[in-house]
């Protein structure tokens, strides 16, 4: 019977909807109470539309409103099967995308531009590339690094998007041998990628033992590409060791030792000189070809005593092996940096959360894990968000409590914002279903439901305000709410519509940038949809509680007080 009044319900929604958007005469709600059916009438006293609310059913009304936002807030937001991914901001095509070129440690600078040649040459055969920019070195990294900005053509102008593009040349560059080159399109905040996983340990031993199985778990992970981290523990080099009794015995102090060293391998300036107006260093270093092996050190001589030339290898010995190119820190403890970039059908949040529960099973005690980059901003931002719609619902409140100077009739009208919340949550996870992009929760998504706030007030506002005006003529709250919904129905579908019909483009993403515009969209056209369906239910039965609530209250304190002269 409840299935088949419902179902009875929503067709004369529709049909009113329909009614009151196309023709003059208005459509409305009509209440029963006690077994007497009001029913609304047009300009000729024709009956228009059943009953769509019945006051005898409030509780059930009110009952099923709360289990439908109290199952869709479970089911979108907490659930683990079935809820929303989580992400800073959606991936959008901002035509442009990098391309990171990484050589053997201690690789030379030819050797390194060699290689970034070939990557050009498959930069150029590649259509709608419109230019591209390289650095070798430099802030790249060191002379074995380099990185290619890639600019597209304008997004009107091309057939391919950045990610179909970064799919056609993934496996071309990983077939370059000779140096890992791989393309990623940056994030939202500046040209890292969106994955930045900080892990520290004060024991800069144990940091780099467990670096390798951390990242070969996490390279695991489905959906994440480019896994890498900032601390590469393979840089050859050679390791001085002086036998300082012997150096001693020979009259050779130890920072003359330095000092050649640096002089001859890396090279010192001891002069300058003009010529033609232009200013030389002098640098002294010895010629690439008597350094370019191990075993040329030992052909180093110093000055020792009574300066007899002493051969460097008869106070020190020369040993290979390789160390770290750089010790980074964060928050002054030896720490490394996992980045990674996010394929379609992997979320922000989600591959975050993975990557905790690999740090879970694999870090030993004693070390801490942190975020960084776009990484950071998405969880401070995600905490941000919920603040800011905690105080819009107090600033909303306080403007309508001082517009109804009452503080029970705010609450009446923001019961629509739950309602908008669930259909905006409904329809992010519809799009999702159909795979249509930033079907998640980001920050438009969530700035959109912000926004539904105002706009989804504003039906209640028109029915609570209008009630009001009609019970200070003198009518019952039955009459009131009914004549209400008769006068403004229409205003309320024709302001709502008109919404949905603007915020439609936004959810459907045409042009550049639509990528970021579709979340916002999502919510505002879900959210007003399903809030103003179910407010014509909900915000009548819920004003009809309160005032009887209200009612019943007042004459129990007027019970309460005592008569003039009683007790004398």
């Amino acid at each position: 019977m409840e299935a088949e009044t419902f179902w009875q319900a929503f067709q004369t929604v529709t049909r009113t909807v329909a009614a009151a958007v196309t023709q003059d005469p208005v459509e409305s709600l009509a209440i029963s109470s006690h077994g007497e059916t009001f029913v609304p009438v047009d300009s000729q006293g024709r009956a228009v539309a059943p009953a769509i609310l019945n006051v005898d059913n409030r509780g059930v009304v009110l009952v099923g409103t709360i289990a439908v936002v109290a199952v869709s807030v479970f089911a979108f937001l907490i659930f683990p099967p079935t809820r929303l991914q989580n992400e800073l901001i959606p991936e959008d095509d901002r035509g442009f995308f990098l391309v990171v070129v990484r050589g053997p440690e201690g690789a030379s600078l030819p050797y390194t531009d060699g290689y970034v040649r070939q990557v050009e040459q498959i930069i150029d055969r590649t259509p709608d590339v419109k230019g591209y920019f390289t650095i070798v070195g430099g802030f790249a990294g060191g002379v074995n690094s380099a990185f290619i900005g890639v600019i597209l053509k304008d997004f009107g102008e091309r057939h391919t998007s950045v990610q179909q593009m970064l799919g056609g040349l993934f496996p071309q560059l990983m077939g370059i041998s000779g140096v890992m080159a791989f393309p990623y399109a940056p994030g939202a905040i500046g040209f890292s990628q969106p994955i930045q996983y900080v892990v520290q340990n004060p024991d800069f031993a144990k940091l780099t033992e467990m670096m390798g199985p951390f990242v070969g778990r996490v390279s695991q992970v489905k959906g994440l590409a480019n896994v890498q981290t900032d601390l590469f523990v393979n840089k050859p080099e050679l390791r001085v060791t002086f036998e300082r009794d012997r150096a001693e015995d020979l009259g050779v102090p130890v920072r003359d030792v330095a000092s050649a060293l640096q002089t001859f391998l890396g090279g010192r300036r001891v002069s300058t000189f003009t010529r033609n107006d232009k200013l030389y260093y002098v640098m002294v270093q010895l010629d690439p070809r008597d350094r370019a092996t191990p075993s040329d050190m030992r052909g180093i001589y110093l000055r020792g005593k009574g300066g007899q030339l002493v051969q460097l290898d008869a106070l020190a010995n020369v040993q290979e092996g390789v160390g770290a190119r750089q010790i980074n820190h964060f928050n002054r403890i030896p720490s490394f940096t996992l980045s990674a970039s996010l394929t379609p059908g992997l979320a922000q949040g989600e591959a975050l959360d993975s990557i905790d529960a690999v740090a879970k099973q694999l870090l030993p005690p004693g070390t801490t894990t942190a975020l960084a980059g776009e990484s950071r901003e998405y969880k401070e931002s995600g905490n941000a968000i919920y603040f800011a719609f905690v105080i819009a619902l107090i600033v909303v409140f306080m403007v309508l409590a001082s517009q109804f100077e009452s503080l029970v009739h705010p609450w009446t009208v923001l019961l629509a914002v739950p309602l908008a919340i669930t259909g905006a949550l409904a329809t992010l996870k519809f799009a999702a279903i159909i795979h249509r992009s930033g079907a998640t929760m980001n920050l438009y998504s969530q700035i959109g439901m912000i926004l539904l706030i105002g706009l989804v007030s504003k039906n209640s506002i028109l029915l609570v305000e209008y009630t009001n005006q009609l019970k200070a003529k003198g009518k019952d709250t039955i009459a009131a709410v009914l004549e209400a919904g008769r006068i403004r129905l229409r205003p309320i579908l024709m302001t709502s519509v008109a919404t949905i019909m603007g915020a439609v483009p936004v959810a459907w993403g045409v042009g550049a940038g639509s990528a970021s515009r579709k979340p916002l969209g999502y919510a505002i056209v879900g959210g007003v949809f399903f809030s103003t369906a179910l407010t014509l239910f909900v915000v009548p039965v819920a004003y009809v509680l309160i005032d009887n609530a209200l009612q019943r209250s007042r004459a129990r304190r007027a019970q309460l007080v005592p008569l003039e002269g009683e007790g004398d």
